[in-house]
């Protein structure tokens, strides 16, 4: 059995991370959501909108059916179950190693548990690695919650990946990860997923969030960081606004 690696303040086992990010280190203020916990009543979770089924209805999909036709639906379902296995542990694992790098929960536990028994948990922790390396290191300066359930109103719910100071601004931080890199117009939904999580944290917490980061890795291990603020900011919330107005009315329609 490896011998555990301790921080050099003595606070958590770093053994799992390369050397660059031993000793990283984030903020944590627990006047927001890490205090106040939310958890989706009954009526909210069968009644509200998520933003990605919003996103799903309202989006042009001829792309991905393109795409499907052309490797064909058996190749292109391994593609996405793959895809969908390396995210959902790679977020597991960057929830957890924040967890750890703020020095508040988890922090004698692995970020990934059971990763010996996972088939693409070293490729998942790989690209998890580069997202702080590059993407939060020297960053990411204050943690304000992660993997938070949100909502807004009686309009939508959702889930942010993290929230909190990313180079002085208030910020919804979004981690993906993708087959290839991806240009701007091939990412415009995850903009505007970012800009509904930002109204519904400020709606909840009053705060003033007006700021999207968007840092995604791809399969070849190259890094990209989008920076959504300002006018774009607004453009998007506008967006979603739209397209959610659209999948009510859709939705009364038949009730």
């Amino acid at each position: 059995m490896k011998k555990n690696v301790w921080s050099k303040d003595g606070k958590r086992t770093v053994n799992m991370y390369p050397d660059s990010l031993k000793e990283v280190t984030f903020g944590l203020n627990l006047e927001y959501s890490l205090k106040k916990k939310y958890y989706w009543t009954t009526t909210q979770k069968k009644k509200l909108f998520s933003p990605t089924r919003v996103i799903n209805l309202t989006a042009d999909k001829s792309g991905l059916a393109a795409w499907r036709r052309r490797v064909g639906e058996k190749e292109a379902t391994r593609i996405v179950e793959l895809s969908v296995d390396i995210g959902k542990l790679m977020h597991e694992y960057l929830e957890n190693s924040v967890k750890k790098m703020t020095n508040w929960r988890g922090l004698n536990q692995p970020p990934l548990v059971g990763a010996n028994k996972r088939e693409n948990a070293p490729f998942a922790m790989e690209l998890g690695n580069i997202l702080l390396e590059k993407g939060l290191k020297n960053k990411l300066e204050e943690v304000w919650g992660i993997e938070d359930k949100l909502y807004f109103a009686k309009h939508f719910k959702g889930v942010v990946d993290l929230v909190g100071i990313y180079e002085g601004s208030p910020s919804i931080i979004d981690f993906k990860q993708k087959r290839s890199p991806q240009k701007k117009e091939y990412i415009l939904d995850y903009l505007t997923q970012m800009a509904c999580y930002g109204m519904a944290y400020n709606w909840m917490y009053g705060t003033s969030v007006r700021q999207g980061v968007l840092l995604m890795v791809t399969h070849q291990k190259k890094f990209q960081r989008y920076i959504l603020k300002g006018r774009e900011w607004n453009h998007f919330c506008l967006d979603f606004i739209k397209r959610l107005k659209h999948c009510i009315k859709e939705r009364d329609k038949h009730d």
